[in-house]
């Protein structure tokens, strides 16, 4: 069985597009991550799946968010601050405490990132997955009568989907007033 699993990840990383590849997070990491970084941080290896994530590779959860791809909910790539240039984010495992993390790289077009933590307060990144909310309409836990806010956000351009298996959902959705991003409740009351 955990043959079958590497072989889809081995699968899934090597597309054509670099943003896609897992293999081409790491130098985008080293050259645009913050001095010390990589100490505290590193991309998911084999020996992290475990958990929800074996279940989603054998395509255990087959809901809104976590449809059989054949590999891990690790990397979302579009255009999340509206500058009509690909950027991407990532979950990353903490090599220092129990709290992995988000982080996410803006491209400026120019081959320079800008590099943004999103949370650093990931209980658990094998639990968890990320992908592309595109442009659109979204009702929040707001609408549901649980939580403050409003109770839906319109996304001009793609966010970011952060989610825990059967038990949360957030969008990170792009601020160009502040420059930096929000985090909208989408379920999980």
């Amino acid at each position: 069985m955990r043959k079958a699993i590497l072989a889809l990840i081995a699968a899934a990383t090597t597309t054509a597009d670099p943003l896609g590849d897992l293999d081409g997070v790491e130098p985008l990491l080293q050259k645009f991550a913050p001095p010390g970084f990589l100490d505290e941080y590193r991309l998911p290896t084999e020996e992290d799946i475990q958990g929800d994530w074996v279940t989603y590779l054998e395509g255990g959860w087959y809901d809104d968010k976590a449809v059989k791809t054949g590999h891990l909910p690790l990397v979302a790539r579009g255009d999340f601050n509206g500058d009509g240039v690909g950027d991407l984010a990532v979950l990353m495992v903490s090599r220092t405490s129990d709290w992995d993390g988000l982080f996410c790289l803006l491209s400026d077009g120019a081959g320079s990132f800008e590099f943004q933590v999103l949370t650093d307060r990931v209980p658990g990144v094998e639990w968890h997955g990320i992908a592309t909310v595109p442009p659109g309409t979204y009702e929040t836990l707001a609408a549901g009568g649980c939580g403050d806010g409003p109770p839906e956000v319109t996304l001009e351009h793609d966010g970011i989907d952060f989610w825990k298996f059967e038990v949360n959902d957030t969008y990170f959705v792009w601020d160009a007033a502040s420059g930096s991003f929000s985090r909208v409740w989408i379920s999980g009351c």
